[in-house]
C-alpha cells in the first residue's frame, strides 16, 4: 500500500510504501508520529469495515422505527406521556430480533410486535 501525504501538518510531502514491516526514521521534528498517527487512523478506520456499516444500518434502521412507533403510538391516541420512549426502545429491540440476515421484516410481523407492545404497555398502566 502507498500512502502518499502533502501539507499536513510539518509534513510538505511524504510517500510512504507500507509493504511488510516499514521503518520510519528522521531528524526530530520532521513528521514521524504524524505519520505514524495517520496511518494508524487509516487502519483504524478501515479494519472491520464490514461490520461498523451494518452497525450504522442497524442503527438507522432503529432510529427510523423509532419515529414510525411514535406516530402510530400516537394515531391510536395511546396516552404514552413517560412511557413512550420505553415503549418505542421495547419496539425497536424486539423488531431488531425479528430482522433476517438482509435486515428486512415482514409487515405481519411488525404489526404483531407493536400491537402486542403496546396491549402490554397499556395493561401497566392499568395496574
Amino acid at each position: 500500500m502507498k500512502l502518499t501525504i502533502e501539507n499536513f501538518a510539518k509534513i510538505k510531502k511524504a510517500d510512504v510504501v507500507v509493504d511488510g514491516i516499514t521503518v520510519i526514521a528522521g531528524d526530530n521534528n520532521t513528521g514521524k508520529s504524524t505519520i505514524g498517527k495517520v496511518l494508524f487512523a487509516l487502519f483504524n478506520v478501515l479494519s472491520n469495515i464490514e461490520q461498523k456499516v451494518l452497525d450504522e444500518r442497524i442503527a438507522a434502521i432503529d432510529r427510523g422505527n423509532q419515529t414510525i412507533i411514535r406516530d402510530h403510538i400516537n394515531s391510536r391516541d395511546f396516552v404514552a406521556n413517560r412511557n413512550l420512549w420505553l415503549l418505542s426502545r421495547q419496539i425497536t429491540r424486539k423488531l431488531r430480533e425479528e430482522m433476517d440476515e438482509e435486515l428486512q421484516i415482514s409487515e405481519d410481523s411488525i404489526d404483531y410486535i407493536v400491537e402486542n407492545v403496546i396491549i402490554q404497555g397499556k395493561s401497566k398502566d392499568l395496574d
